[in-house]
């Protein structure tokens, strides 16, 4: 790919929790199938930049701060990029109830 070209690599609804749940790591899978390709064969990708397009949490509720460090653990599975590679949008499972700090887990 030549030097000049921008990659932007767009992705959302990892519900890390939930998956979790399952027995899957699905945020660090997809970052790992980006790096890496996937175990059925799929090929890695070039991309400068990834935005999470929402919905890191799984959560039917307000999203919980073991959820928030299983998502932190999820992104230390790059290792072709830096966290600074990634860029986060709140999604309506991300967001907190009416009567809580507004945004409190998203921007912690």
């Amino acid at each position: 790919m030549p030097a000049e070209t921008f990659s932007l690599w767009a992705a959302g609804c990892a519900h890390v929790g939930t998956e979790k749940r399952f027995g899957r790591e699905s945020l660090a899978e997809a970052i790992r199938q980006s790096e890496h390709g996937g175990a059925e064969g799929g090929p890695a990708f070039h991309w400068d930049i990834m935005l999470h397009l929402g919905d890191l949490s799984g959560n039917q509720g307000s999203p919980d701060a073991e959820e928030g460090a299983e998502v932190v653990r999820q992104f230390g599975a790059a290792q072709a990029h830096r966290r600074e590679h990634f860029y986060n949008l709140a999604g309506n499972h991300d967001a907190t109830f009416y009567t809580e700090p507004t945004q409190w887990w998203f921007r912690k």
